[in-house]
Parts: structure tokens; C-alpha cells; sequence
């Protein structure tokens, strides 16, 4: 791969010229991009969208908005300091080189794609995405005109029904006509959709437990496969025997997200009161001793100075700092050194990012890969078990369960409206949360209950059905789930929230 063509500029869509007396304030492509992107009702969104917390009523707890402004910031950041280490190394990274002009490109189509990296993600956060798939799983059975779902799709289709992933749903979300008021979706570069695309698989290849990390999620869906292609295509990615490598900045992104939630989430959580300093202390020695233990004592391994920097700032505190403050200045010493090591890392394994060939994250093999380990394993630790977010989650499931149950069964019939069939009474099944089919007599299969919640379901969803349906009755049932997907994981938490209770008659 080469420069060049990873940071092409090319979209999908044509669009009409701008005036030419424009010329005179040049603006790159990459920042047009930037001015889509914070313009999009799929961006706003974020800010009414778990990060951690679901539900929550604080106002200062971190939101997906907010941590996606995090990621994209420490995401260009990333992009600089890389720039400037390949540059002090010019020799030994000559091949490899980012030229000047090329570096600000970089750094632009970092900060786009951290600013767009959640756009996917359902309500009620990571568990919301886990529940749509549930869900699925538990009602491929339901038939439609005497078939049942999971007959009718393909491998494919059924599998990016079951394993929904928001990373694969950011691409979806970005490529619909109605993302933008042009009427072609955001229409973004190739290169930040390339870029956005961590896991270049789809939904029947990844493997989670793959050495692999591109392999560990599927990164798009049936629907936008040919355009995943030709964006792999357009920048370099797709290799000649047609396996896809990873886009090199794609590794930059990664980073910085994992960088943005173990710092800041950890954060959060101690606003929270979910753990105190000592707690903590005590919990990032123990848990440091196991992976030593575990993996190999590193001479190079400074986890153990982090360590010693906050039980110094704690011992010299002479009263005047919180322990709020404390805990800050030490997340902000560990978040540089974090990015310290991800853009060394990115240098000294350049060949084999840039050849396709490098599998692992930015933070293997570098002296603070066990700190990383540390930090996600605190929010285990102390708060993705309490007793208060599994309530939430468990209020989450229900209000997920019952509007797929809903509009699942309303879409099942939206192109047939008149179709009927008689049920025996061994056939006798669920077509909504809460509604059984007569199965005494022919009865329509689409009531008129149905035709108002596929109205309920947002205009932008439907027309994207109407554009995308083709003569297949079953990609077209695919494409009517997808719809439903595309507007349940698309709300807010508190849109989720309200139209669940105001569906249920709760008041």
C-alpha cells in the first residue's frame, strides 16, 4: 500500500461543481468532510447515547458524543507524532515516508473517522448491540408466508442479522441517501471510510478469536458488500489474490479509542464513586503481578512506574488537591504515555503495516501493553457488574426486545399487504411482542395495527427501503429487517425510551 492512494479523495457519488470564484478559499477535501460529518443527524445523535452509563441522568458522565470528540482528537494527535517520527527516521522509513502536504491529510482523516467511529452503535451502548443480535437469534423462526426467516436468507444475510456490530452499521449509516440533505448520504471521501472500517471481513468470516485483529468483527454488512469492495479498491486495500488489508490509519484509530475509553471512562467511573484511589491502587498492583506472572516478566515493562506515580501524588497530597484531581493529573500522564507508545509502535512496525501483513494493535510488544490490560480490566473490575448498571441493562433489554418484536412483525407483509393464509393449530406463532394470529381463519397478515407502527418507523428508513428493494422476495424481507435495525439502533436512549413507553400506553 502507498500514500498516495490510501488517502484518496474520491467519492462515491458525483456532485455538482462548486462555484469557481470558491477556488479563491481553497478547502481540502478531507475538511469538507469534517464540515459533513458535525452537520449529520447521525453525529448529533451521539450525544443522547450510552457510553458506559445507560439511562443515566448526570450531566457530566461521558456520552458517545463526547467520548467520540475524545477519540477523534487524540486520533489526529496520533497522526502528528507519526508524521514526525517517520520523518526523524528517514532512512530506515524512506519507502514509507509522509511528505508534508500528506501529513496534514493524515491528521484530518484521523480526526473525521474518530468523530464518526460510534455512529453505528445502537442505544444502551456496547450491551444494546449485544441484545439486537439476541433477538434475532430468538426469532428467525418467525415465517413469512409459511417460510421462516432463516430459510429465506442467505448465510451472509442471517449472520449480520445475528452478530449485529455497530462498526458494521457506521458504514451502512454513512452510505444511506438520507444521511446528508444532498441526497447521495455523506458521500465521504474513500479514504475516511476506509479508514472507519476496523474489521475489513464480513459477518461470515470474522472470528473473535482470531490473532488476527482485523478479523475480530464483521465490518460490514450483505447490503453494502459492493461498496465495501469498491472502497477497498479505490485506496489500495484489496490485494490481487483478494484478501483485504487493513487500512495503516485504521490502526491510529483503534488506538485512539482504546486510549479515549480506558482513560476516560475510568474517569467517569471514579466521579462516580464506583472505586476510591487506595481501591485502585490496590486493584492495578494485583492485577499487574497476575499478568506478569501470566505472560513473561518484561525488563522494559513500565507499568510499575505508573504505579509508583500515583501512590507518590497520593502520599505527597498535602490536602489541598481532591481526590478527583489526583486521580486526573495521573489519567492525563498515562493517556500521553499510551500515545507515546502507539505512534512509536506504528513507526517500528511500518513494512508490515503499509505490506498488510501486521495483525496485532499498536500497543503489542511495547512497554506499557500491560497497562492497557490494567485499565480495560478496572471497568470489569468495578463497574460493568454493579448491581445499578445491571438494572439499567436488564430495563434496556426489555425496551430493545419489545420494538423489535413490534416493528418486526408490522414489516413482515409492508410490500404484501393484502396477503393472507389460513394457520393450523400446530402453526400457531408470535407476530409481534404481543399479538397471536388468528389460526381458526384466513386472516390479513398485515392489519391495520401494522400499518401504523411501519408509519411510526422514520420517512428516511422507509425511502431507503423503496430505493434499495429489488425483485427478490427474500433480499427484499433482508432489506425490510434491515430497516427496522436501522431505525431501532439509530434512536437516542431517551427516544428508545419514550416511544417504548408510549407504545405500551405508559404514561
Amino acid at each position: 500500500m502507498e500514500w498516495g492512494k490510501l488517502l484518496a479523495t474520491r467519492r462515491l457519488a458525483k456532485e455538482e461543481r462548486e462555484p469557481r470564484c470558491f477556488d479563491k478559499f481553497e478547502i481540502s477535501e478531507f475538511e469538507k468532510d469534517y464540515r459533513r460529518i458535525v452537520s449529520t443527524d447521525a453525529f448529533r445523535r451521539l450525544q443522547d447515547k450510552t457510553q458506559v452509563f445507560p439511562l443515566e441522568k448526570s450531566d457530566f458522565v461521558r456520552t458517545r458524543l463526547t467520548h467520540s470528540v475524545e477519540a477523534s482528537s487524540i486520533a489526529k494527535q496520533l497522526g502528528v507524532m507519526v508524521y514526525k517520527d517517520l520523518k526523524n527516521h528517514r532512512i530506515e522509513n524512506g519507502t514509507f515516508q509522509i511528505s508534508a502536504e500528506q501529513a496534514l491529510d493524515v491528521s484530518d482523516v484521523l480526526m473525521c473517522a474518530g468523530l464518526l467511529h460510534d455512529v453505528g452503535n445502537p442505544p444502551f451502548g456496547h450491551f444494546g448491540e449485544a441484545v439486537i443480535g439476541q433477538w434475532f437469534a430468538d426469532n428467525l423462526d418467525l415465517k413469512f408466508k409459511g417460510v421462516s426467516i432463516a430459510e429465506r436468507l442467505n448465510a451472509q444475510q442471517k449472520s449480520d442479522l445475528l452478530n449485529f456490530e455497530g462498526n458494521a452499521q457506521a458504514l451502512r449509516t454513512l452510505l444511506r441517501r438520507d444521511c446528508t440533505c444532498n441526497g447521495s448520504g455523506s458521500n465521504l471521501t474513500c479514504a475516511v471510510l476506509a479508514t472507519l472500517v476496523k474489521y475489513p471481513v464480513d459477518s461470515c468470516l470474522f472470528d473473535g478469536d482470531s490473532d488476527d485483529v482485523k478479523l475480530h468483527k464483521p465490518g460490514f454488512f450483505h447490503s453494502e458488500k459492493n461498496v465495501a469492495r469498491e472502497v477497498f479498491a479505490e485506496t489500495g486495500m484489496l490485494k490481487p489474490d483478494g484478501v483485504v488489508a487493513r487500512h495503516p490509519l485504521t490502526f491510529l484509530l483503534e488506538a485512539a479509542d482504546d486510549i479515549a475509553y480506558a482513560t476516560g471512562d475510568l474517569e467517569d467511573a471514579f466521579k462516580k464513586h464506583y472505586f476510591s484511589l487506595n481501591e485502585f491502587v490496590e486493584y492495578f498492583r494485583a492485577e499487574r503481578e497476575k499478568l506478569l506472572k501470566r505472560d513473561g516478566c518484561d525488563i522494559n515493562e513500565k507499568s510499575g512506574e505508573l504505579l509508583d506515580d500515583l501512590s507518590c501524588l497520593i502520599r505527597d497530597n498535602d490536602g489541598n488537591a481532591s481526590d478527583l484531581e489526583i486521580f486526573q493529573k495521573w489519567i492525563e500522564g498515562v493517556r500521553r504515555w499510551l500515545m507515546y507508545v502507539c505512534a512509536y509502535s506504528f513507526t517500528a512496525n511500518i513494512r508490515k503495516i503499509m505490506d498488510g501483513a501486521y495483525s496485532n494493535d499498536l500497543f503489542d510488544d511495547t512497554f506499557h501493553s500491560v497497562t492497557i490490560k490494567i485499565l480495560k480490566g478496572a471497568m470489569t473490575e468495578f463497574v460493568y457488574d454493579d448491581f445499578e448498571i445491571a438494572k439499567l441493562e436488564l430495563a434496556a433489554q426489555t425496551i430493545l426486545y419489545d420494538l423489535l418484536g413490534k416493528f418486526v412483525g408490522a414489516v413482515l407483509y409492508y410490500d404484501d399487504p393484502g396477503y393472507t393464509e389460513k394457520r393450523s393449530d400446530d402453526e400457531l406463532e408470535v407476530t409481534t411482542a404481543c399479538e397471536k394470529i388468528d389460526n381458526h381463519a384466513n386472516k390479513p397478515c398485515f392489519t391495520a395495527a401494522h400499518k401504523k407502527l411501519c408509519n411510526v418507523i422514520s420517512e428516511s428508513c422507509r425511502a431507503e427501503y423503496e430505493r434499495a428493494k429489488t425483485d427478490d422476495e427474500n433480499n427484499n424481507l433482508y432489506l425490510r429487517l434491515r430497516m427496522v435495525v436501522d431505525y431501532v439502533s439509530g434512536m437516542t436512549d431517551s427516544y428508545a425510551k419514550s416511544l417504548y413507553q408510549e407504545l405500551c400506553g405508559i404514561y
